[in-house]
């Protein structure tokens, strides 16, 4: 979906400003921030040897 969001810089197909663009980044980088928040969390909970992905 992160991939998705960058079409949104085409601006063949979109109009924005520096500040629109900012704007985005800035809500990406919160999102990013709890995300890694919670990763941190539940990994701390776990043995380190536990976690596996996929």
């Amino acid at each position: 979906m992160l991939r998705l969001i960058g079409n949104l810089a085409n601006s063949n197909n979109y109009e924005y400003s520096a500040e629109d663009a900012q704007k985005i980044f800035t809500a990406l980088d919160a999102e990013m921030k709890l995300l890694k928040a919670k990763f941190q969390t539940a990994l701390s909970k776990r043995p380190k040897d536990e976690f596996k992905l996929g």
